[in-house]
């Protein structure tokens, strides 16, 4: 998790109240930026975070919207979660922030008490892992039409590879030559390389799988 804030206070207090916090059994690993422009560092050298607390008035008035704008637009990153901590709720009323930038909760820090902030990093991680297992089991689905696909490839040469054979050899051979049982040897070993190639496609594309 990122804690991202000009105030080295907060750093401190939300170590020490996040000290003994575990989600799925796992202590939280903090790391810390102290402005929007070292939190964008931050985040472009570690690919892994999960939350982001992140203060909204740092280098500027908006400096954490602007991060967030960086955070979606610049780098991509749609998955991990951002709560919006701020101490001046009138320079980005909660309304319009929600409204207008891509965050995913809003706390005053006045009112953000330990059981408070503990809840909403537990729901913010907990969302953030759903998102990867969607992740991932998009990726493996992508990967299973790709193999698919593939097969399919290879089902479509053989069967053709068989149909000239077939049309080729029968055409070139009297009917009463030897090797006519030669030739149906091996147009069945071919066609049972097509059967083999048209399971394998069977087997990808069972979901069970």
């Amino acid at each position: 998790m990122l804690i991202v804030d000009d105030d080295a206070d907060i750093h401190t207090v939300s170590a020490l109240v996040l000290d003994s916090f575990e989600f799925e059994g796992r202590r939280l690993e903090l790391l810390h930026a102290h402005s929007g422009r070292e939190a964008f560092d931050v985040l472009q050298a570690e690919q892994d975070i999960a939350v982001i607390l992140l203060d909204v008035v740092m280098e500027s008035q908006d400096a954490g919207l602007r991060l967030v704008q960086r955070i979606r637009g610049e780098l991509g990153n749609h998955s991990v979660r951002i709560i919006l901590r701020t101490g001046q709720p009138g320079v980005a009323p909660e309304l319009e922030v929600i409204r207008d930038y891509d965050i995913n909760d809003y706390k005053n820090k006045s009112e953000l008490t330990r059981s408070h902030l503990c809840t909403a990093i537990t729901a913010a991680l907990r969302a953030y892992t759903q998102l990867q297992q969607l992740h991932q089991a998009r990726e493996q689905q992508e990967a299973r039409l790709r193999r698919l696909s593939e097969r399919g490839r290879e089902a479509a040469a053989a069967a053709q590879r068989l149909l000239e054979a077939q049309s080729g050899l029968r055409q070139a051979l009297p009917p009463d030559t030897a090797a006519v049982d030669e030739l149906q040897r091996w147009l069945a070993a071919l066609e049972r390389e097509v059967a083999a190639t048209v399971a394998a496609c069977r087997d990808l594309d069972d979901p069970a799988d």
